[in-house]
Parts: structure tokens; C-alpha cells; sequence
């Protein structure tokens, strides 16, 4: 089982504070919606979960682990934040591939399947920077779903994807989620992602105003 702890968490830039005094635990075997408006704080939260960003204040404990001081960031993780980072000029399947070699335990049937699950052709030789937005997406969520991590980010999921694909990507989360796993979705829009969460979690400003147990 793993657990999350974020204890009086803020997070200040130069010029305004992203957020302010966050308390949550998050435990395995869930999926977490962060919701929101652009700009309340949601895309930072999870930098600061993940250890992509170091808090100015409080703390993350992963595990009893603190993020940042025990270790450098929440292992075993799949990251989508900020958008996909591809490498433009090669296929879906190479860009797999270098992600795959780094820490060598995925094999090529893997890749051909998660590729095939967010239906993506494995076999397309099209380099990435011709992709429609869609495309990219749904190539950025086979990358954090690669090597079916304990811990899944995946920020704004549904951006640039159309109502089938918004169809079919729920499903394949829904069916990552397991005893072992947490996974943390966030949308600007609270109907586009409520279907999967089991705790909805709303942020304005940089605060936890609401937090609903889906049942």
C-alpha cells in the first residue's frame, strides 16, 4: 500500500503565492480529482507532489519519506504535467522506446500495446511534430502509463481529445486503478472527470475549498 501526505504545504513564486497551507493524505487504491479554474493551483500541487517542485513551505511524505529531503521524488511515477514533452522528429513507438531504454524493464510488446490501448498505431513511421493535438495526448498518456507505475499524475487528461477519445481514455484509467495504485487526474472542468474519482478535490486560489467522497 502506498500513502501521500502533504502537510501545510505553500508554494510562493516572485510575484504571488500558488498555494497556500495544503493538508491532504491520498492513499493507494484511489483516483483523485483536483478541479478547479486555469490558474487555482492544481498543475503546482502536483509539481510539488511529485517532487518536480520544492515547496517553500511544509512537506510531502511519500511512503514516510519526505520529497525533497529523503528522496528526490516520488519513484515508481508516471508523469503527465504541463503537457506532453515528445520528441517531435521520431515515431509514437521510438519516442516509447527512448523513454523505455532508460530504465530498461519494458519490452516491445509493451509498447506496441499501450500504444494500441489509446488508440495509436504502433507501426506508423510519422514523426510526432505532424500529429494532431489529439494525437500528442494521447501519446503523452502512453508514456505515464508505459511501465504501469504505483503513482500516475496525468494533468488536464482530456485536452485536446474528442468525446470518443475522452470515452476511451476514461476507461483505461478506470482500469489502472488498483490496490497498489494512486492515481491524480486534474480538469478545469469538474463533469469532464467526476465519472472516475473516488475524491474530488476543489482548489481556488491556491486552497482546498471543498473536498467530495465520490460514492
Amino acid at each position: 500500500m502506498n500513502k501521500i501526505e502533504v502537510r501545510n504545504l505553500t508554494k510562493e513564486f516572485k510575484s504571488y503565492t500558488a498555494l497556500k497551507n495544503i493538508n491532504h493524505t491520498f492513499v493507494s487504491g484511489k483516483i483523485y480529482a483536483l478541479v478547479g479554474r486555469n490558474g487555482s493551483g492544481k498543475s503546482v500541487l502536483l509539481k510539488c507532489i511529485s517532487g518536480l517542485l520544492k515547496a517553500s513551505k511544509g512537506e510531502v511524505l511519500f511512503n514516510g519519506l519526505q520529497v525533497g529531503k529523503d528522496i528526490d521524488f516520488i519513484y515508481n511515477a508516471g508523469i503527465l504535467i504541463d503537457g506532453p514533452g515528445l520528441l517531435l522528429d521520431y515515431s509514437a513507438y521510438k519516442n516509447l522506446k527512448y523513454i523505455s531504454s532508460i530504465n530498461n524493464i519494458i519490452d516491445d510488446n509493451r509498447i506496441r500495446e499501450i500504444l494500441k490501448e489509446v488508440s495509436l498505431d504502433p507501426d506508423l513511421k510519422k514523426p510526432v511534430k505532424t500529429y494532431s493535438m489529439g494525437m500528442k495526448q494521447k501519446l503523452a498518456i502512453a508514456m505515464a502509463l508505459l511501465e504501469e507505475p504505483d503513482i500516475i499524475f496525468l494533468d488536464e487528461i482530456f485536452n485536446g481529445l474528442d468525446d470518443k477519445s475522452v470515452e476511451k481514455i476514461r476507461e483505461i484509467v478506470k482500469n489502472y486503478k488498483n490496490e497498489d495504485r494512486i492515481i491524480f487526474i486534474t480538469s478545469h472542468n469538474k463533469d469532464d472527470i467526476s465519472y472516475l474519482a473516488d475524491e474530488i478535490i476543489r482548489l481556488d486560489r491556491g486552497e482546498i475549498k471543498e473536498v467530495i467522497e465520490n460514492v
